[in-house]
């Protein structure tokens, strides 16, 4: 609960890194629905994610090395899809865990059955997580509101290296039609997540779409850190309390990540 704000912590000192732009263009193709983001960075493995229509039921990511500033992706990895309605519309919403071979700067693309969805856009650029003694600044992000694209062109133009959210990043029932896609809804619109290019985020669930928690789970997956913190990060039946009827799906998500000298706690709570 609450409105949106933007809050940067620094550690040290701010460090300015390069991070282009993530937005939908006339370049991009129409195959693509949500703009490709980062859930989750966990030492040298980020988790990328994009949304498509249905034309086709394959999908991958490829990246590569950054060096000098340029960067050819050559890797390939798959994607697992989630079926999705957005609207009226059908779509897919995939998912691809990328493990780079060690610290550094890498770009990435992604592909529908072979189509490079970004068109002419330039590859985006994901930096892995900070090393300890190494300063850094990151933002936080409260509810959707009406001022959220503001806050997200904050985020683009500071030197924040990654961003966590309070919760409620939809402010709205936590289905799909209300997280949206480039053209509709509350997160996934250009103007909204993609601004802050491909930052890491790392979303807490938030009391708004408690219930209607599956397209939470989807839309941010965090397996890594739920993996390598002893945390959760999936569905469970929950029972019982004197406040409840009966079995309930939850989502249980909460998790740890280390980010330079810095360690932090996901958690979430009703």
């Amino acid at each position: 609960m609450g409105r949106s704000v933007l809050v940067a912590f620094t550690l040290a000192a701010s460090v300015a890194i390069f991070w282009p732009s993530a937005s939908a263009s006339a370049a991009s193709s129409s195959m693509l629905k949500r703009y490709p983001y980062v859930s989750e960075m966990v030492g040298n493995s980020a988790t990328v994610n994009w949304g498509t229509d249905r034309s086709q039921a394959t999908s991958t990511a490829t990246w590569g090395a950054v060096a000098n500033g340029t960067c050819t992706p050559s890797n390939d990895v798959s994607a697992s899809k989630s079926s999705i309605t957005v609207g009226t519309s059908s779509e897919y919403q995939w998912t691809a865990d990328l493990t780079f071979p060690g610290p550094g700067t890498y770009c990435y693309r992604v592909q529908l059955a072979g189509v490079d969805l970004l068109g002419t856009d330039p590859s985006p650029h994901v930096k892995t997580a900070t090393a300890p003694g190494t300063p850094f600044s990151f933002a936080v992000v409260g509810q959707a509101t009406t001022g959220e694209a503001n806050v997200m062109s904050q985020i683009d133009a500071s030197p924040s290296s990654f961003v966590v959210s309070t919760g409620d990043s939809d402010n709205t029932g936590g289905s799909d039609t209300n997280y949206g896609d480039l053209t509709q809804g509350n997160v996934f619109p250009s103007q909204y997540l993609p601004k802050i290019g491909s930052r890491p985020i790392f979303a807490a669930q938030g009391n708004h779409g408690f219930t209607t928690n599956l397209p939470y789970l989807q839309n941010f997956p965090a397996q890594i850190a739920a993996q390598s913190s002893a945390g959760r990060n999936l569905q469970e039946s929950y029972c019982c309390i004197s406040t409840m009827s009966g079995a309930h799906t939850y989502a249980s998500s909460w998790y740890a990540f280390d980010w330079g000298g810095a360690r932090y706690y996901v958690l979430e709570s009703r």
